[in-house]
């Protein structure tokens, strides 16, 4: 048991250490405004990126082949998915759950693709972006018929919250869904329908605090 434990200490350790030095090859993007204009859609993305991001970054991105774009995910993208409301109700959030795109990750993915595409003068594709999740999403798809315990209402999904409902799966997607009577419900395709004391994850309950109805 004791070996075990100094394996765990030295893989986190090492996890770590990888961690910093991948987020060093990004360099500095911005400076952080408290709040941050959200853009509307897509295009109005690129436009903001143009106008915010620093002549480094711009370079770096430049120098990147598409391939490359998985090393801004822990910085860049972690900025588009913190400031501009991903992971909340933002516009662009609407925007993107209307395009049927669920996961900030996700979210921040295409971005980031688009707008090196649009650097680069090559077509964006969105729709072809899109295609890839559809697959996925398709497993976590909720049933129509999903009913509240407390008022016999039907459930409707309004946004997904971005963390999994059990800790050992925290990428996993969660669905908030809500009755006419607002009373809270969650649900993912590996567990079900959860109500809000059946919750493990206490992340995620801090975060539906902050943005529950």
């Amino acid at each position: 048991m004791a070996f075990c434990g100094v394996q765990l200490k030295y893989l986190v350790g090492l996890l770590t250490i990888s961690l910093l030095v991948l987020m060093s090859c990004v360099p500095k993007i911005i400076s952080i405004k408290k709040h941050p204009y959200i853009p509307v859609d897509l295009s109005d993305c690129l436009t903001q990126l143009d106008k915010t991001l620093s002549q480094e970054v711009h370079d770096t991105l430049m120098a990147w082949d598409e391939e490359d774009l998985w090393k801004a995910h822990f910085r860049l993208g972690m900025w588009i998915r913190n400031n501009w409301g991903l992971w909340g109700r933002s516009r662009l959030s609407n925007w993107f759950n209307a395009q049927g795109i669920k996961h900030p990750d996700d979210m921040s993915n295409i971005i980031l693709t688009s707008y090196w595409r649009y650097l680069h003068d090559k077509p964006i594709g969105l729709d072809d972006q899109i295609n890839r999740f559809e697959v996925y999403y398709k497993d976590c798809s909720y049933p129509d018929t999903l009913i509240c315990a407390k008022c016999g209402k039907h459930l409707k999904e309004v946004y997904n919250i971005g963390l999994g409902l059990d800790p050992d799966f925290p990428n996993e997607i969660t669905l908030v869904l809500y009755c006419s009577k607002k009373h809270p419900w969650f649900y993912s395709w590996r567990h079900g329908l959860y109500n809000i004391n059946e919750v493990k994850n206490r992340e995620l309950l801090e975060r539906f605090k902050s943005t529950r109805l």
